[in-house]
C-alpha cells in the first residue's frame, strides 16, 4: 500500500507531499482526491502510470529489437511504433517534466508491504535519470537495496547471488537511459524463474511483484486506457470484442458470468449480457451485446451502442476486482459518464471488499455525505500564484461527526479546492466576437 506521494518538479506539482496515513499508523484503503478542474488530480494519478513506463523501457527496447531482428511485417513493426516513446526515458522525462522547470524532476513513493515500509526515490535531469535509490526489508531490518548516481553504483551484498555480477555489469552499460528497476524487469523476464528466485533476495521479489501489480485506470475525454495484469479470465481490452482460440472459449463463458451477475445488480433494466460468437477451425470470434427491456419488450443492444456510463463500467470493472484482490489500484476520473447516485452505490459496495488500496480522483460530492468515508478526503487548492497543496478537513480543525455535512463545508470552500467563485463570464461579449 502507497503510504506517501513526494513529487518535485512533475507536472503541475513543483513541490507536493501528500500523506496516506491514517491515525492508527496505517496507509489508508481508500484515498479520494477532489479539486477543481485544473487542479492536478489527473496528475497525481498518472505518476502511477509514469512509474511503470520508467520500469518497462529495457523490456520495450529488447522486444522490438527483436522483432527488428525477426524482420517482422513492415504493418506489424508500424503498429508497434507508438511503443517507442516507452524506450525513449528521455521522451518519459519530457512528457512530465514541469513545463519551464530548470530543477530536477522527482518521484519518491513511500510503500507498506507484508506489514514493512519501503522508499522507491528516482530524479531526472533534462534527459536521463541521474539519481535512484530503493529501501526496504533486506533479513530482518530495513536497508538500503541500490543507490545509484552519476559517480557511483552501490549495491547491497545481502540481496544477489550469481546475478551480481551481471546485474552490475548491466548498470554500468544502460543506467541513466534506463532504471535500476527496468533492467531487473528485463532480466526476471529473460531468466527462468527458477534461476531468478534462487540469486534474488525474497523481499526484492517481492517488491518487484508489488510495483509490477499496481494497477492505473485514466480517462482522457473519450479515451480509457489502463494497467492491469492481474485478470484471469479476458484482458480488460477484450472484454466486449476480439478473437481467441477456440481452446479459450471456457474464458468467455465465464467473463459473461461475471458481467451478467456485475449488471443485473447494478441495472434494473438489463435481463442479460452475452457474447455473439462465430468460429472458425482454430479462432473464436465475439461481441458484447446487453439484453435490455426497451418500452416493453426485450432488444439486443451492442456495446458500441451502450451510453458512455455503461461502457466506463466495463472498463472499471477490472479494477475493483483487483482492488478487492490485494492490489493498489489508482482511478482518475472514476464518475466518468455514471450518475452520481449509482457511483455512490458502487463505491460503498466496493470499499466493503477492499484488501489492497483505492486511490481514486472525481467530482462526485455525494460521497462526502458517507460517514464510513471520513478519513479518506483529500482537496487540491490552488493558491494565487499556482501553487498546488493537499488538505484534509482536519487541516482547518474540522472534526466530521455522524451528524456533521461535509458537502455544506465543502461547497463553502472551509476545505478549499473548488472552482474560483468570483468568475464573471460574458457570453453575449464571446458570442458577438464570433460573428
Amino acid at each position: 500500500m502507497i503510504r506517501y506521494i513526494k513529487l518535485q518538479n512533475y507536472r503541475s506539482f513543483t513541490d507536493l507531499t501528500i500523506d496516506f496515513m491514517s491515525k492508527n499508523g496505517f496507509p489508508l484503503k481508500f484515498v479520494v482526491l477532489y479539486g477543481e478542474n485544473g487542479s492536478g488530480k489527473s496528475n497525481l494519478i498518472n505518476m502511477f502510470e509514469t512509474l511503470y513506463d520508467t520500469t518497462q523501457t529495457m523490456s520495450i527496447r529488447n522486444m522490438l529489437m527483436h522483432l527488428l531482428e525477426e524482420n517482422q511485417e513492415p504493418d506489424h513493426i508500424t503498429d508497434l511504433a507508438s511503443l517507442k516513446q516507452y524506450m525513449d526515458i528521455t521522451r518519459i522525462i519530457r512528457a512530465n517534466k514541469t513545463i519551464g522547470s530548470i530543477d530536477n524532476m522527482i518521484m519518491e513513493i513511500g510503500f507498506q508491504l507484508e506489514g514493512k515500509n519501503g522508499i522507491y526515490y528516482i530524479e531526472f535531469d533534462n534527459d536521463q535519470i541521474i539519481k535512484e535509490q530503493l529501501e526496504f526489508t533486506i533479513e530482518k531490518n530495513k536497508g538500503i537495496y541500490y543507490q545509484i548516481d552519476k559517480k557511483r553504483i552501490k549495491i547491497n551484498n545481502k540481496i544477489f547471488g550469481d546475478y551480481r555480477e551481471e546485474y552490475i555489469s548491466s548498470l554500468r552499460k544502460f543506467w541513466g537511459k534506463h532504471s535500476a528497476l527496468a533492467i531487473l524487469f528485463n532480466a526476471k523476464d529473460e531468466f527462468s524463474d527458477s534461476y531468478f528466485s534462487d540469486t534474488v533476495n525474497p523481499y526484492l521479489l517481492s517488491v518487484l511483484k508489488y510495483i509490477q501489480s499496481i494497477c492505473v485506470y485514466m480517462a482522457d475525454n473519450n479515451s480509457m486506457r489502463g494497467i492491469i495484469n492481474t485478470m484471469d479470465t479476458l484482458s480488460p481490452e477484450m472484454y466486449t470484442d476480439g478473437e481467441i482460440s477456440v481452446s479459450d472459449e471456457c474464458k468467455i463463458d465465464h467473463t459473461e458470468q461475471m458481467l451478467n451477475k456485475f449488471f443485473q445488480s447494478t441495472y434494473r433494466d438489463i435481463k442479460k449480457v452475452f457474447y455473439k460468437k462465430s468460429y472458425t477451425n482454430t479462432t473464436l470470434s465475439y461481441e458484447l451485446y446487453f439484453t435490455r427491456f426497451i418500452s416493453g419488450k426485450e432488444r439486443s443492444v451492442s456495446f458500441v451502442n451502450e451510453s458512455c456510463g455503461t461502457r466506463n463500467l466495463i472498463y472499471l470493472l477490472p479494477y475493483c476486482i483487483a482492488v478487492s484482490n490485494n492490489h493498489v489500484v489508482a482511478i482518475d476520473e472514476i464518475d466518468n459518464g455514471i450518475h452520481d447516485i449509482l457511483l455512490l452505490n458502487l463505491v460503498k459496495a466496493l470499499y466493503q471488499n477492499i484488501n489492497g488500496q483505492l486511490l481514486i480522483t472525481t467530482h462526485n460530492t455525494m460521497l462526502l455525505n458517507e460517514y464510513e468515508f471520513k478519513d479518506s478526503f483529500f482537496f487540491i487548492e490552488i493558491d494565487e500564484n499556482g501553487k498546488r497543496r493537499i488538505n484534509t478537513p482536519s487541516d482547518f480543525g474540522y472534526r466530521i461527526q455522524p451528524e456533521s455535512n461535509v458537502v455544506v463545508n465543502y461547497l463553502h470552500d472551509r476545505f478549499k479546492g473548488l472552482p474560483w467563485r468570483d468568475m464573471d463570464v460574458d457570453f453575449h461579449y464571446i458570442a458577438e466576437n464570433n460573428q
